[in-house]
């Protein structure tokens, strides 16, 4: 952050502070803020944004903060772990592992605190205030800090506000105290809980996000149900969220069998939806308690984040027959937690890939991320399923306390290849449509900033020179896009971009309006996209290239600016970088219809992608499933 003004760096500011800000900014400071849940999205701070006055920093986190944050979590909880707090949680919860729940929490704060900091000591004449910081400062102090940390320059943070934060830290720690007190008494053991009939089904699906439920075809939410071994009514599906498309849902899928598990602890308590015995009565207790006294602000959160997935867990065990919880692209602190509380129940958890998703990708001496991520930091399914060996070596550096490791290739290929191309290409192409060859194009989630790689500039290059190809070459383009245009434009979405949106959907406009594109919308179903397809162009480290060449179909990254070079893109005809070589190589497609004809020897095919090129992942979940039915 270059600028020769006075700079003041906040971390999300709450809305209230946008006057107070604006009048720093009349004394002629410079305001930049860190913005992660979108500030944009409230009217007076998005006008502030739009005008100037306020100046918006993405909280993009590079190495080695990982890393870092993690060395420095497991440095600080290990000298407390005599702490009764963390020791409450460990016997509570019936896990020697449970203070992984406190590393993860502070790792998490450590990452994003050392990220901007980085940003702050760029400039001389930049400060941060952010009193959530401050706190970690003086933990850090109070414990010490590892090798790596011990020259970190802390002077460019104000330290003021920290008797605030600790206030309101006090007033949310005991309004989460009352709420939660007032539902475990209204929740009498005596009491009579709501009747319900108890689900039979012994297998779970998460559904965890309104994401899972957009696709129709073979990716549609049900894609394990065959018919034959595993039918509808023996999966049970879990809406984990909160959606007013809720009811509809369930209309639209009515031979499918669903159970409500949004409702928030305090709501399941209150509501009597389950009941507590004695024992569990007591748990509930001492955490509150525990979190009561504590000053640990990590420690506070994990053990309300215990508090409530114990009562979840009593949710499922009471009114469900399950003996086995899947679930999808869940990472965070509280799927940590259910899985060991889920286990007290005697439900194993299983956690399968929708992406290459692996810290194996940027895991080399050298590259400009290092060996962790704190996305993977700390997980602990009964079973992981991954792409490849390299992706399992990578996730054990990761703390994790996974029972099994799988190593299975792509979900999707094995549907890619079951599909009938023939019926689909009639289904997908225009009538009397005959071109040499037809090219599925998949972008990938835009950030306005120069120091994403794939940012805004970058998406509208990558579609102008698609285009290019449109235009000189006889294909028939399909290009389904990851996001619908409003995610560019509306600025309640985070990564929105009020200079340069409108231009990367003008630029969609302009390549709809060619004969021989389709652009499909962001419901269309992947797969299918694939499977007519004669080569995959995806942006940046998109998986439906994985899927592509597990199905034995050419694909490959395009880099349309040179912004991808370095370790891991520099694979041989893995990347394709610029509208020349990218002209060259479909030109090629069209003439020998051999490109990747060696891609099982191809390195990042064989490191990342899959060692055992099977293709038969549907295959090997349904038979590891059905031991639980």
């Amino acid at each position: 952050m270059q600028n020769n003004k006075l700079t003041l760096l906040l971390d999300q500011p709450p809305r209230w502070t946008l006057c107070f800000l604006l009048l720093l900014k009349l004394t002629g400071i410079s305001i930049h803020v860190i913005d992660k849940d979108s500030v944009r999205k409230f009217p007076e701070w998005n006008k502030a944004i739009k005008s100037g006055k306020i100046q918006l920093t993405p909280p993009l986190i590079m190495a080695p903060f990982h890393s870092q944050a993690i060395a420095q979590a497991e440095h600080i909880v290990m000298q407390c772990k005599s702490h009764k707090g963390i020791q409450g949680l460990q016997e509570i919860l019936s896990d020697t592992h449970a203070d992984i729940l406190v590393k993860k929490i502070l790792a998490e704060d450590l990452l994003r605190f050392l990220f901007i900091l980085s940003i702050a000591n760029e400039s001389k004449k930049t400060f941060l205030f952010s009193p959530k910081n401050i706190e970690l400062i003086y933990l850090c102090q109070k414990y010490g800090f590892i090798d790596e940390l011990k020259n970190l320059n802390t002077n460019k943070i104000i330290m003021f506000g920290r008797c605030i934060s600790h206030f309101l830290n006090t007033f949310k720690k005991w309004a989460k105290y009352i709420t939660r007190r007032l539902a475990i008494s209204n929740n009498k053991i005596d009491a009579q809980p709501i009747k319900t009939k108890k689900h039979t089904q012994r297998i779970s699906f998460a559904l965890n996000t309104s994401w899972l439920m957009k696709f129709q075809g073979p990716r549609k939410f049900d894609f394990i149900i065959d018919n034959k071994n595993i039918l509808k009514k023996d999966i049970l599906f879990l809406r984990e969220y909160q959606s007013t498309r809720d009811n509809l849902i369930q209309e639209e899928n009515a031979d499918y069998v669903f159970f409500n598990t949004s409702d928030s602890s305090i709501k399941l308590l209150n509501k009597k939806i389950i009941s507590i015995d004695d024992k569990t009565r007591f748990n509930l207790l001492k955490i509150l308690s525990l979190s009561l006294a504590s000053q640990f602000e990590a420690l506070n959160r994990a053990l309300i984040i215990a508090f409530d997935e114990l009562i979840h867990s009593e949710n499922l065990s009471q009114n469900t027959s399950l003996k086995v919880y899947i679930y999808t692209n869940k990472e965070d602190t509280n799927q940590i937690a259910k899985n060991i509380c889920l286990r007290k129940h005697n439900i194993e958890s299983l956690s399968y890939p929708l992406f290459i998703g692996s810290p194996a990708i940027f895991a080399k001496e050298g590259s400009r991320n290092d060996s962790k991520d704190i996305i993977w930091y700390g997980l602990n399914p009964n079973y992981m399923l991954l792409y490849s060996k390299d992706a399992i070596n990578s996730h054990k550096k990761h703390t994790q306390d996974v029972q099994n490791y799988l190593s299975w290739g792509s979900p999707f290929s094995q549907m890619i290849q079951n599909l009938d191309r023939v019926a689909l290409r009639k289904k997908y192409l225009k009538l009397n449509s005959n071109p040499a060859i037809i090219i599925s194009i998949f972008d990938t989630t835009y950030i306005d900033s120069p120091l994403c790689r794939t940012n805004y500039t970058h998406g509208i290059m990558f579609l102008e020179h698609i285009y290019q190809i449109s235009c000189t070459e006889n294909c028939h383009i399909f290009f389904k896009p990851s996001k619908n245009d409003n995610h560019f434009v509306d600025p309640s979405y985070i990564w929105f971009s009020d200079s340069l949106g409108q231009k990367l959907i003008n630029v969609r406009r302009k390549l709809q309006k060619r004969n021989n594109v389709t652009l499909l919308p962001e419901t269309a179903d992947p797969t299918e996209v694939i499977a007519i397809s004669d080569l995959t162009i995806t942006d940046g480290l998109s998986s439906p290239t994985a899927d592509a060449l597990c199905a034995n179909i050419p694909a490959f990254w395009y880099d349309p600016d040179h912004s991808h070079h370095g370790y891991p893109f520099d694979f041989t005809s893995f990347i394709i970088h610029g509208p020349s070589d990218l002209s060259k190589t479909v030109q090629d497609l069209i003439k020998n219809k051999t490109l990747h004809k060696n891609i099982n020897k191809n390195e990042y095919f064989e490191k990342f992608i899959s060692n055992n090129i099977e293709n038969n992942f549907i295959d090997k979940f349904r038979a590891l499933i059905l031991k639980y039915n």
